[in-house]
């Protein structure tokens, strides 16, 4: 528990953190004129139904696709053509779409005994790893799928951890990165911040074999989403799950593969104690977007961005409320928020949409 001191210097930095000149991102967010706008797809409600949307940058609604409850992250297949909503946990849906579309393809129930993370990827060969929990313990499960008219499992890791969140591909196309948030729950309530153990886990995605453990200073700090550059640099951001010890919430790693050690840790990336406090210990997130590494913050109302290489603090923004992030193929950011706002450049839309966590554009 936080003495009266610490708790005193905790507002004292907040108001300094508020009290802050913010950087522009606009920099970052150049977009050409005359272009057709970019379209990207995100989960979002209106007049509480849930729907998938596809729009573009703009704020132009292109379809919308409703959904049986709320989704979270999304996954495009290697052809651009079919496209799928992964529920939020503890659902167990997996919606498939057409991409140019929208129209519904085909739905899939995950068994009973076990739910979505929320969060999927695919491989070059068209295979799909989708983030999947045993229901009753919280030990994670990748679950391995050919993608047809329906999905037809094909394989399944386990064995690297409790509550996993986001996975994404090695640029190698070999590994599996798997971000173990390390938290058990019943339904959404946490059942083990005590022993908490999250971790960042390579895996080989043929045959499920743990090839690397990255672990963080701090076991409160739960590991929930990446992003992966071509170089193999993995961002990882956080969101802590004790009382706020100002401690850094993005992470990077980089392993050279084949792996000589099985365990390293993770390096964070820079910031002051008030820098770290205006996140309000909470990223949502996180890409690769050039050489910058561009991470949201709901509970914080703001964006934050990093030099990959070097790890600089390089600006945070003001967004409220802001979560979704998309980078289109010209590397550039699309920025969603609860209260309907697509940032884009230096521009600011306003949709009839309150935006999900997550965002992914398209070709």
């Amino acid at each position: 528990m936080m003495s009266a001191q610490s708790l005193s210097r905790r507002q004292f930095l907040r108001t300094l953190a508020y009290l802050g000149v913010t950087t522009s991102l606009a920099g970052s967010l150049s977009w050409a004129q005359g272009q057709t706008p970019r379209r990207f797809l995100s989960c979002a409600q209106q007049q509480q139904q849930d729907y998938l949307v596809c729009a573009d940058v703009s704020g132009q609604t292109r379809y919308q696709l409703p959904l049986p409850e709320r989704g979270h992250g999304l996954a495009v297949n290697p052809n651009q053509d079919l496209g799928l909503v992964f529920s939020r946990r503890p659902g167990r849906y997996i919606t498939a779409f057409n991409v140019q579309t929208g129209e519904q393809e085909w739905q899939h129930a995950l068994p009973s005994e076990r739910h979505c993370y929320g969060h999927g990827c695919f491989s070059q060969d068209g295979l799909l790893y989708v983030s999947e929990g045993d229901t009753a313990t919280s030990q994670g499960v990748i679950g391995v799928y050919q993608v047809e008219q329906s999905l037809k499992q094909v394989a399944l890791l386990q064995g690297f951890g409790i509550g996993p969140h986001e996975i994404v591909m090695h640029p190698d196309q070999q590994h599996l990165i798997v971000a173990v948030g390390g938290i058990a729950t019943d339904k959404r309530t946490p059942l083990n911040l005590n022993t908490m153990a999250p971790s960042l886990v390579y895996l080989d995605r043929h045959t499920g074999k743990r090839v690397h453990t990255v672990t963080l200073p701090d076991h409160l700090l739960s590991i929930r989403h990446l992003a992966v550059a071509t170089d193999g640099t993995v961002a990882m951001a956080c969101q802590y799950q004790g009382e706020s010890e100002m401690l850094p919430l993005l992470y990077r790693h980089q392993l050279s593969l084949p792996a000589t050690s099985l365990t390293s840790q993770a390096q964070p990336v820079a910031g002051s104690e008030e820098d770290w406090l205006r996140f309000n210990d909470y990223l949502g997130s996180v890409a690769m977007v050039g050489e910058q590494i561009i991470s949201t913050s709901p509970r914080g109302n703001c964006v934050g961005r990093w030099h990959k290489d070097t790890g600089a603090l390089l600006g945070i923004e003001n967004l409220n409320d802001v979560c979704g992030l998309a980078v289109t193929p010209e590397q550039q950011a699309v920025l969603t928020t609860g209260a309907g706002v697509i940032a884009h450049q230096a521009q600011r839309h306003l949709t009839p949409w309150a935006w999900d966590n997550h965002a992914i554009a398209l070709l």
